[in-house]
């Protein structure tokens, strides 16, 4: 038996290990087998510490794209709202136009009425406006109807219907309707 009083011993395993005697002809193969393992560990650790990198990456990258999803979301409600103020906008606007547009049609058919003639309705139908009304006689209602042919915006004005109102056998008036071209919203 033998004392080392300057190292402490070694352990048991360490020590059959540095024993162990590998033979001569084994050497060769062991030596091989160290160094593929050696080579197949360190790939095996470069892969794993580029699967850790990588998963780390992703997570980040998903994070962004998390972050992403939600500002897109945002960013759609946002347009949404925009895309139907635009919307409401052309609409008042269409609908701002076409007021003007009726109020000139409506002043242009009160400025062509002479005396003794009155509008009692007017309305849109699928081919133009008609007007509804009454004058003094059937004169007067051929003063509307060539008034309304002089107008800019009403185009070819037709005499519908024309007929003699009475009242306990007096005369009250005419009530006409005409109609005209191209007059519809």
């Amino acid at each position: 038996m033998r004392f080392d009083y300057l190292h402490s011993a070694r352990p048991l395993f360490v020590a059959r290990l540095l024993e162990t005697r590998i033979p001569e002809r084994l050497q060769s193969a062991v030596f091989a087998l160290m160094g593929a393992v050696c080579i197949v560990g360190g790939a095996w650790g470069i892969d794993a510490y580029r699967l850790t990198q990588a998963l780390r990456i992703e997570a980040l990258y998903q994070q962004r794209f998390d972050v992403t999803q939600v500002q897109l979301r945002r960013t759609n409600v946002y347009y949404d709202r925009v895309r139907t103020l635009v919307d409401l906008d052309k609409q008042v606007r269409h609908i701002a136009e076409s007021g003007d547009a009726d109020a000139r049609m409506l002043a242009e058919i009160a400025n062509d009425l002479p005396e003794h003639a009155w509008l009692t309705g007017i309305s849109h139908d699928d081919t133009g406006l008609a007007l509804e009304g009454r004058a003094k006689n059937l004169q007067v209602v051929g003063s509307v109807l060539r008034g309304l042919m002089h107008a800019r915006h009403l185009h070819s004005p037709q005499l519908v219907e024309a007929a003699e109102e009475e009242a306990h056998g007096q005369d009250r008036g005419m009530k006409y309707e005409i109609h005209v071209d191209g007059a519809a919203r």
